[in-house]
């Protein structure tokens, strides 16, 4: 977060950045920055404040916050581990008499089902033999025919 106060204009970037001003605005004065300038980079609290905070404080900020960190996990795990056995009774507690009827009535139409596939496969492969066959036969009488009509041409 920036701050910007008002001042007097500055008459070159240490002095602006000395002030506090912003990189960017000083850059737009100033036509940019030469490389080793670089700006302040302050904690959050310190700019939200405008005092400094001690490294001790913020030690002792960031151990209490470990702390809460902690507890709120001892809390989260007996609720999660609830959380589970709630879900598994309700899990046991489903009817089982209503699934069992179901798996029933699909072993018994998959055993229809394959019934029907066998017949409709024998009958497929009784068919396919009568085809053969009738084929055979076709071919037979074709060369007959032609064999005839070879002789009738022959002799007339």
């Amino acid at each position: 977060m920036l701050v910007f106060t008002a001042v007097d204009e500055p008459q070159d970037i240490d002095q602006s950045l000395s002030q506090g001003m912003s990189q960017g605005w000083i850059r737009g004065r100033h036509g940019g920055f030469p490389a080793d300038q670089r700006q302040k980079v302050l904690p959050r609290h310190e700019l939200e404040t405008g005092r400094q905070v001690s490294a001790g404080a913020m030690q002792t900020d960031l151990a209490l916050a470990r702390e809460e960190i902690k507890a709120l996990r001892g809390e989260r795990d007996p609720l999660k581990a609830a959380l589970r056995r709630q879900l598994g009774q309700q899990v046991d507690q489903i009817p089982t008499t209503d699934l069992i009827t179901r798996v029933n009535e699909l072993a018994s139409q998959n055993a229809r089902l394959s019934e029907a596939l066998t017949a409709a496969q024998t009958s497929k492969q009784q068919l396919e033999a009568e085809l053969a066959e009738a084929q055979g036969d076709l071919a037979a009488a074709r060369s007959s025919l032609r064999q005839m009509i070879r002789a009738e041409t022959q002799r007339g």
